[in-house]
């Protein structure tokens, strides 16, 4: 009979069988795959042990290394790359530009030596302009050139030549035609004028008229249109909106004075409260202001604020849309 089996030892056995087959099994999937399909470890262990698989030693030592990419060039401007732009336009001179909206914007007048047109002596600039058409002068004259009528720059302080220019330019008007206006007195870097709805007229033989309407009205601002402040007829005005004699051209008048007063020689400006003509300018000046903020040049004066003239212009509004 023949003895028992033992059956630990049958385990055993069973266990070291499959031991070895899977330890078999583990080290040729490891002599066989490719490297590339290996995790990097183990592809590196068995590059030093010098195993390869059939399928490496066919391909050759440089199968299935990806070739090395060609280094972009460097830039070491220190300057992002930048997508192509065309060229920005040259910049215009300022002197060029300025000429060339003075030219849109006034009538040219003809030089009585060469006979040629040119653009007028002004001393206007597109920011005071803006300033002004865009909230003193009416919506239905706004856009047109302008003709310039008298300037000190070019007719010096002469009132009789002042005088003889709106004369003259009041023949040139057709019937109906606006006689719409625009003073500009400059004293120091202030502004002083008004928008007057008619030519100014002179009065010589001593009688207190006054022309214009309730479309006149007065402002004041820097040289540049900066700190605009513009002033209406008063709903019960006294209409007394514009008046020249040999005295003085005044705009507006009161108790006090006019918002504007420009003397005789055209050398001196002051401007005293006018509230019976401009709402708003019952207990202060155009000048006021100014005078409070230290600007230079201003005195005070008995019933207003005094300055010299810089320059004075006088400007029609044409009928021709710029």
């Amino acid at each position: 009979m023949a003895p028992p089996r033992d059956s630990s030892s049958d385990a055993s056995h069973t266990f070291l069988y499959f031991a070895a087959a899977g330890v078999a099994t583990a080290a040729a999937l490891f002599v066989f795959t490719p490297d590339h399909l290996l995790p990097g470890a183990l592809a590196k262990l068995k590059r030093r042990m010098g195993c390869c698989s059939s399928s490496d030693a066919t391909r050759g030592p440089d199968a299935g290394v990806m070739p090395a990419a060609e280094p972009l060039a460097s830039d070491n401007s220190g300057v992002p790359p930048q997508a192509d732009t065309p060229p920005s336009a040259p910049l215009q001179d300022p002197a060029a530009a300025h000429a060339e909206w003075i030219e849109q914007l006034l009538e040219s007048v003809r030089d009585v030596r060469t006979g040629a047109n040119k653009s007028p002596a002004t001393a206007l600039t597109q920011s005071l302009w803006s300033a002004i058409e865009g909230n003193a002068v009416p919506a239905h004259i706004a856009g047109r050139r302008l003709r310039s009528v008298f300037t000190t720059d070019a007719h010096g302080y002469n009132p009789d030549a002042m005088h003889r220019h709106c004369d003259a330019q009041r023949e040139r008007l057709k019937d109906g035609q606006d006689g719409f206006c625009v003073l500009l007195v400059r004293t120091g870097d202030l502004v002083v004028g008004a928008v007057l709805n008619v030519l100014p007229e002179w009065h010589t033989k001593g009688r207190r008229t006054y022309i214009g309407g309730p479309a006149t009205t007065v402002f004041v601002c820097g040289a540049d249109g900066s700190g605009f402040n513009m002033y209406r007829a008063a709903d019960e005005g006294n209409g007394r909106f514009f008046r020249a004699d040999s005295n003085a051209l005044m705009v507006g008048a009161g108790s006090d004075g006019a918002a504007i007063r420009v003397d005789g020689g055209l050398t001196e400006v002051q401007c005293s409260p006018c509230g019976s003509t401009f709402a708003g300018l019952e207990s202060a000046s155009l000048l006021d202001g100014a005078l409070a903020a230290g600007a230079a040049g201003l005195t005070k004066d008995v019933g207003g604020v005094r300055g010299k003239v810089s320059s004075l212009e006088l400007l029609l509004v044409t009928e021709a849309i710029i």
